[in-house]
Order: C-alpha cells, then structure tokens, then sequence
C-alpha cells in the first residue's frame, strides 16, 4: 500500500478532507523522523509530551498512544506498539485494546487510526478484526485503521482488515 492507496481508502470512507490532509502530513513528517530515531524513541518522546511533531498536532488534531490518550479526542490516533508480547503495556495487542477503547470513547470526533509497529503480524490483530470489520461496514462514522511497519528506517503500509 502506497500514499496514493491511502488517499484511496480514506477518501471512500468518507473521511473528512482535512484530516485526509492531516494524515498525509503526519505519515511524511513520521518518514522523516524515522531516519533520525527509532520506533521506541518516537514512542517515548511523543508520549512524554514533546512535540515531535511540529505545525502537525497543533489544536489537538493527533491523540498518541499509549500517552496521552485517555483523555481527549482527536481526527486522528497515532497508535505507537513495539512486539508482540501481550504482557507489555506497549506491545501490540494492548495498544490495539486502548485504541478500541478510544474510539468508543471518541467515536464522533476520531476518523483515523495510524498503528505505527515494528513488525506486522495479522495474528495479533484477530482480536480487533470484528470491530475495524464494523467500522468499515458503516455507512456514516467510518473508521480506518492503516497499520504502517517500521523496520530499518523504513515505512512500510499495509491493508487490514
């Protein structure tokens, strides 16, 4: 899945121009971090509350998790999970439960999902296929996850469900 597929997929589910554009920027701007840190990096500075992300998440268009999620909305999550190990706060499958948890939470005012991991595993993400499998089906209210892998400092996006 490239940029161009992307756009593609968020455009037929209806998701609000502005926060299409959002999306672009956030996945550049994440391209470009990617050369200088690693997902762990990225994960802890954004979660500390440092704006990586500058001329991005200003009015609070982007909610990361796990961070500073629990309490506001936001057009668009960025889901920061490393491993898969379910015991750890930050691996995927936790992630994925505070994500979900979000989005009813948030179910109004969030659009898009980004899972930023370090490696794709569809196993992992069994557990949220009937709920993103609903969101999909939606007429209105729609909401996409796109789960982008970073390995060697590289984004790679892939299509699920």
């Amino acid at each position: 899945m490239n940029i161009q597929e992307i756009s593609d997929l968020l455009e037929e589910a209806k998701v609000k121009p502005e926060t299409r554009q959002l999306v672009k920027r956030l996945i550049d701007t994440l391209r470009q971090l990617m050369s200088e840190h690693d997902i762990v990096q990225i994960r802890d500075i954004l979660s500390s509350g440092t704006d990586l992300l500058p001329g991005i998440n200003g009015g609070g268009s982007i909610v990361v998790i796990p961070g500073d999620g629990s309490d506001r909305c936001a057009p668009v999550i960025l889901a920061i999970a490393k491993g898969r190990d379910a015991r750890s706060r930050h691996g995927v499958p936790n992630v994925m439960r505070e994500v979900r948890a979000h989005l009813i939470q948030c179910f109004e005012i969030s659009e898009v999902v980004i899972l930023l991991t370090d490696r794709w595993d569809a196993d992992l993400m069994k557990e949220s296929e009937p709920d993103f499998s609903a969101y999909l089906a939606r007429q209105f209210g729609r909401k996409v996850l796109i789960p982008i892998v970073s390995w060697k400092q590289q984004l790679t996006p892939y299509s699920w469900p």
